[in-house]
């Protein structure tokens, strides 16, 4: 079904009604609808300026409309839902991410609390790194975040190449200290939620790599540790030897 804007002009006599029109319409008989740019404009204000107004009724429904906006929006636009790729140990998520591609270029979208609670994941971003790494064989790692302190860390590699650990440091799991490997490339972009209780490890594989890292809480001694990727139970297998480490990651218990 697609409203025409004839069927808007004399279906609707304020915004007020037209709100009250399109949700009633939508929570009633709760079918897919074919929007006009016009009824988007709408939504957008309502969202923005007119909602506080509204009876609980109709906020509510304005909750399902923006559901269901969602949902057709994004096909329409050439872009994919972000979706579970894999998950690693039952709680490490591998993302595709949303995005499309036209003449200008390409877009993916990093991170979306609304996609995260969707797929009930609690995470807020209070920290955003950029990591650009110059030389390939760079290692990062072990590195985690204390549950005590943090949900967890977002990982994607936006240029070059590398290949990302996920280590799992719960102890009572029936998977400590197992780890298992994967390639993060800019060509075929992915990003890693990494839950608090997992140690993650990451090695460049190209020159001129660049990481985006995103953290919930701040990096500190009381929100993360490290453990040294040599650790004979975890044994750690990279595919290089001649690795540019810190002292810090190189020292670590």
């Amino acid at each position: 079904m697609k409203f025409s804007s004839d069927f808007l002009r004399q279906s609707v006599r304020s915004r007020w009604n037209y709100v009250k029109v399109m949700l009633s319409f939508y929570g009633r008989f709760k079918v897919t609808l074919e929007i006009s740019a016009m009824s988007c404009y709408f939504y957008i204000m309502i969202k923005r300026k007119i909602s506080e107004g509204l009876s609980q009724k109709y906020k509510s429904r304005i909750c399902h409309l923006d559901m269901h906006f969602q949902n057709i929006m994004i096909p329409l636009e050439g872009g994919s839902k972000m979706k579970i790729i894999e998950k690693i140990f039952d709680s490490v998520l591998l993302l595709q991410p949303d995005g499309r591609e036209d003449s200008r270029g390409t877009m993916q979208v990093f991170f979306s609390e609304k996609t995260m609670v969707g797929l009930s994941v609690d995470f807020k971003i209070t920290e955003q790194r950029i990591y650009r790494i110059p030389k390939r064989h760079t290692f990062f790692g072990i590195h985690y975040q204390t549950p005590e302190a943090s949900k967890g860390k977002l990982i994607s590699v936006v240029q070059g190449k590398a290949l990302d650990y996920i280590v799992d440091l719960r102890p009572n799991s029936k998977t400590y200290k197992q780890y298992k490997s994967f390639e993060l490339n800019e060509g075929a972009p992915l990003i890693v939620f990494i839950p608090a209780g997992f140690g993650h490890g990451f090695l460049t594989l190209e020159d001129n790599t660049i990481q985006f890292f995103a953290l919930d809480a701040d990096l500190d001694k009381n929100s993360s540790g490290i453990v040294n990727y040599k650790d004979l139970e975890i044994g750690l297998k990279l595919p290089v030897e001649d690795i540019i480490i810190s002292d810090y990651d190189k020292n670590a218990d």
